[in-house]
């Protein structure tokens, strides 16, 4: 890629990670991804909903969050964890098997795909959402650390939900520890689970991150405005 980068002017990325990868820092403008909140927008919850969204990739760290389900579900019996996405059979049924063995049968339910159509009222009527990755577990985040900028999480945000996020590469840009959520060791179990009990038992600090979150989204993280930043960058750069 040197010789197409030699012929740009500027190089637009989504995460700062990128310019530790060999591109030219001067050249490099970070313009992040976005949701529609015209969409995503805040539904009312249950109370007792933790959400998660995505593949059963080995580094999405589900396998982790079945775990801490069990902690949770110890403390909060009625808690409900739904989980929306069906690529990567494997490692879906090794969480379905150890949902069975860990008896969260009446609290764990593996939805599979569903349509892009239903997703905003999914996340809307959710009460947490996850973004929870485990870099050991691939080894382009093994070499590079997390480098993504997942858009679920911007939708979460726009639905004015908390949300809980691994410490690591670009989510803790996304996600300000307290702020927009807790943040959590990659694959500590008992952070996940503790940090879980307690937005579930604090309606309050729920409401305030969920605020925070869906305000965020309004003023820079939605579509409308990143393509105004795109289209602002051609602007300056055209010989028009």
């Amino acid at each position: 890629h040197s010789k197409i980068v030699n012929y740009c002017s500027d190089i637009i990325t989504i995460t700062h990670k990128s310019m530790t990868l060999g591109l030219p820092e001067h050249k490099c403008i970070i313009i992040t991804t976005g949701a529609d909140p015209e969409r995503f927008k805040p539904a009312e919850d249950n109370g007792k909903t933790i959400l998660y969204i995505g593949s059963f990739a080995p580094w999405h760290s589900c396998e982790n969050i079945v775990r801490a389900a069990k902690k949770v579900c110890e403390t909060i019996p009625k808690t409900k964890f739904i989980f929306i996405g069906g690529t990567g059979t494997e490692m879906l049924n090794i969480c379905k098997q150890l949902s069975n063995e860990l008896n969260l049968e009446h609290n764990v339910n593996f939805v599979g795909r569903i349509s892009q159509e239903k997703v905003p009222l999914i996340i809307g009527t959710a009460t947490i959402c996850l973004a929870l990755f485990d870099s050991k577990n691939y080894l382009p985040f093994r070499k590079f650390s997390y480098f993504y900028s997942p858009i679920k999480v911007h939708e979460y945000k726009a639905c004015g939900k908390p949300v809980i996020a691994s410490d690591s590469g670009n989510l803790k840009t996304l996600v300000k520890n307290g702020i927009n959520g807790i943040l959590v060791d990659e694959g500590n179990i008992d952070e996940i689970s503790s940090a879980i009990i307690k937005l579930l038992k604090n309606k309050k600090l729920r409401i305030e991150i969920g605020d925070t979150n869906r305000k965020e989204v309004l003023e820079k993280y939605n579509w409308a405005y990143v393509n105004k930043q795109i289209l602002s960058r051609l602007v300056d750069k055209s010989t028009i």
